[in-house]
C-alpha cells in the first residue's frame, strides 16, 4: 500500500477500510481499503502520481450518485468531496468538482444567478454533472458549461466540452483525467440567444426552482435510496416509458424494487445488495428487449471489484 508515500503530500486526508455505502446515494457497496481526499488540485495532482503507479484500481468518487458499488469493496477511492470552493467574479462562476449541486444551487438562488433552475435536484457533485453530462427538463449541464479543469498526474489543464466532444450522458472526459474544476459564463450572449448563467433576483430563482422541484417530487421517488436513472434513454424514446409498458413497476429482487413512481428508478427498500441490483437490471432489460426490440444500457456506473481500472 502507499500509504507512506501519500502521507507525506500535504493538503490529503487518508483514511483506511472506510465504508463507502453511506457516501452514495444508493446505500450498497463495501469498503474502501484505502480512501483519499484531496483538498487542493495539487494536492489531487501529487496523489494521483501516487495511486497511478501503486494503486492503479482506484475508483472517483463525487457525491455517489449515479453509482452502484459492490458489496465486496473496492481497494482504494479518490474522494474528490474536499474540491468544493465556489468563487464569482463579474463573468464567471468558477465551481470545484466536489461541490454538491444543491450547494451550487443555493449559491447561485443567494447571489441571483439563474440558468440552472431545470437541474435542480440532481444529487451529484458538480464534477460528476461534467463527467456524465447530467441533465434533466431537457437541458445537459455541459450545455452551461464554459470550460472544464481536467487534472492528470502530469499536471492540469482547462478545455472546453467542445474539445471533449461532450454528447448525451457523456462529459468526454478521457481516461485517466479527473476533473477537478468547471468554469460556468455568466450573461454570455451569442448574437441574441442567452446562453450559460444570467442575472435575476434571488426571488425570481427561488421561485424557478420550486417550479422544477414540484414536478421532481410529483414523478420521481426522491425520499428513497436510489441512483437516479438506471438505464440511458434509447434514441428517440424514454427508458421509463418502455419499462412501464413492460409493466415492470414493483418488480423486485431481495430488497430493490423498480419504483411505482418512476420506472427507470431501481430503489433500495432497506438492505438491497448489489447483485439484488444487477439481478433487476438484466430483467427488466431482457424484458424490454423480449418486447420491444430495444437493448437498453446502463446510465448507473458500476463499480465492480474484480475491475482493474476506473
Amino acid at each position: 500500500m502507499p500509504r507512506r508515500e501519500l502521507e507525506r503530500i500535504e493538503g490529503l486526508r487518508l483514511r483506511t477500510d472506510l465504508p463507502i455505502w453511506p457516501y452514495t446515494t444508493f446505500k450498497i457497496g463495501g469498503t474502501a481499503g484505502l480512501w483519499v481526499e484531496p483538498y487542493s488540485v495539487e494536492a489531487l495532482e501529487r496523489g494521483l502520481r501516487v495511486l497511478e503507479s501503486r494503486l492503479p484500481s482506484y475508483r472517483v468518487l463525487g457525491c455517489g450518485s449515479n453509482l452502484l458499488v459492490d458489496d465486496a469493496g473496492i481497494p482504494a477511492v479518490l474522494c474528490l468531496s474536499g474540491l468544493c470552493r465556489i468563487e464569482m467574479d463579474e463573468t464567471h462562476l468558477t465551481v470545484g468538482a466536489g461541490t454538491a449541486f444543491w450547494r451550487l444551487m443555493k449559491f447561485c438562488m443567494e447571489q441571483g444567478i439563474g440558468g440552472l433552475e431545470p437541474l435542480c435536484g440532481i444529487p451529484a457533485s458538480v464534477g460528476g454533472a461534467c463527467f456524465m453530462n447530467a441533465g434533466a427538463n431537457g437541458v445537459q449541464f455541459l450545455d452551461l458549461v464554459d470550460s472544464i479543469l481536467l487534472t492528470t498526474s502530469q499536471g492540469s489543464q482547462w478545455f472546453s466540452p467542445e474539445q471533449l466532444q461532450a454528447g448525451y450522458r457523456d462529459g468526454g472526459i478521457p481516461d485517466g483525467a479527473v476533473v477537478s474544476a468547471c468554469r460556468l459564463a455568466i450573461g454570455r450572449t451569442n448574437g441574441k440567444r442567452r446562453q450559460g448563467l444570467f442575472r435575476l433576483s434571488p426571488r425570481q430563482v427561488r421561485s424557478r426552482i420550486r417550479l422544477f422541484m414540484k414536478k421532481r417530487v410529483a414523478t420521481q421517488p426522491i425520499t428513497m435510496p436510489s441512483a437516479g436513472c438506471i438505464f440511458r434513454n434509447p434514441d428517440g424514446d424514454s427508458a421509463g416509458r418502455l419499462l412501464d409498458l413492460s409493466g415492470l413497476k414493483g418488480r423486485r429482487i431481495g430488497q430493490a424494487a423498480i419504483s411505482e413512481k418512476h420506472a427507470n428508478f431501481i430503489v433500495n427498500q432497506g438492505g438491497a445488495g448489489f447483485g439484488d441490483v444487477l439481478e433487476l437490471m438484466e430483467l427488466a432489460a431482457s424484458e424490454v428487449e423480449r418486447l420491444f426490440g430495444v437493448r437498453l444500457r446502463p446510465e448507473v456506473t458500476i463499480w465492480r471489484r474484480e475491475q482493474d481500472q476506473r
